[in-house]
């Protein structure tokens, strides 16, 4: 029932269960669940285009920000609503949240530990209705967002001058 996401090679599976996540190497045929749970039952999860940074969000909007390699919680953030859609950028510098009808543009934290980790960017409206998928484009400066409200909006992660 969770969502599912490949590693950048292609080899290895993520997939939320419940408030854990498992890790398939199917390549190799083994798995194994991450050591940390989340609060509730995890509704999204993204990884870094790098395969070093895992995000997991669960029914409230409460984040965690994983170290892959370690397989350590390294933060917390609570999003303070219900994430319907994460998406990274290709480059690997933004995290985008879709919130009910707000996307958020995020830099995407370091993967040490810091007392402020998370910076919002950018928040970006429009959307008659809630917002249900967020794609990039290939050069991490456009984000479009799309949802019930039947429309597809292009934001730009830069202010365009004019």
């Amino acid at each position: 029932q969770g969502p599912l996401v490949f590693g950048p090679s292609g080899d290895v599976l993520y997939s939320a269960v419940g408030n854990r996540v498992q890790c398939f190497d199917l390549v190799r045929s083994r798995s194994f669940t991450f050591p940390f749970e989340a609060r509730r039952n995890l509704t999204q999860i993204a990884l870094s285009p790098d395969g070093a940074v895992l995000l997991g969000v669960d029914e409230e909007g409460h984040l965690i920000l994983a170290n892959v390699r370690r397989r350590v919680v390294v933060a917390h953030l609570n999003l303070k609503s219900k994430v319907t859609a994460v998406a990274f950028s290709p480059d690997g510098k933004w995290v985008a949240f879709a919130a009910g009808r707000l996307v958020q543009v995020w830099a995407t934290p370091a993967l040490e530990r810091s007392f402020t980790p998370f910076a919002l960017h950018r928040t970006f409206g429009g959307h008659g209705d809630d917002i249900l998928c967020l794609r990039w484009s290939s050069d991490s400066l456009f984000l479009a967002s799309g949802g019930t409200d039947l429309c597809v909006r292009i934001h730009s992660v830069h202010q365009i001058p004019g």
